[in-house]
């Protein structure tokens, strides 16, 4: 059956006919299945520098503005220096250096071969949004353009999940409802 936001399945109200003769409390879930549309916006050339992990700490001096890297074994790094000695009068430096190795990434996406990519970012979206306990059921990509350097895509995902709102009803009376609907 479909419902809508605000339908009440639950209820703590004990009717009897059109009276609501007590209230308990009422405890449930409802596993419900809902449609989203989620936006991807993908550059058509992704170019990332990513920090691995390892890092190698080293003693550095510059002369005229040369490094000269006594220990550096990574291809491509990121470096952290701090100052042990500088003279302003001559042009020599020693540093206390941590390199840190990097990879690069780059991608090239071709609107042809994207929707992978556009599913597990739609995913992602979904669950930093709905929270880790749902259920995706289905993928579909609905449209896909090319603007300038961007890939937009949109992506409707079927999800199983919670759709249970709790309300307190500890302090209703029941007897202002009761007459509120025979009004």
């Amino acid at each position: 059956d479909y419902v809508k936001k605000g339908d009440i399945l639950i209820s703590g109200f004990i009717y009897n006919k059109e009276n609501i003769m007590a209230k308990r409390c009422a405890i449930g879930e409802v596993i419900g299945e809902v449609w989203y549309k989620v936006f991807v916006e993908l550059p058509v050339n992704y170019k990332e520098e990513k920090v691995t992990g390892s890092k190698s700490r080293n003693l550095e001096i510059v002369f005229f503005d040369k490094n000269i890297s006594l220990f550096n074994k990574f291809d491509t790094y990121k470096v952290k220096r701090f100052r042990l000695l500088e003279n302003k009068l001559l042009p020599i430096g020693i540093y206390f250096s941590t390199y840190l190795e990097t990879i690069l990434i780059e991608n090239n996406y071709d609107i042809k071969t994207v929707d992978e990519k556009a599913f597990l970012i739609a995913e992602e979206k979904l669950y930093n949004r709905l929270g880790k306990d749902i259920s995706i059921k289905q993928k579909k990509v609905l449209k896909k353009e090319e603007k300038k350097s961007k890939i937009l895509i949109e992506v409707f995902v079927k999800v199983e999940e919670n759709i249970v709102d709790y309300l307190d009803i500890t302090n209703t009376n029941i007897e202002d409802i009761n007459n509120s609907n025979k009004e």
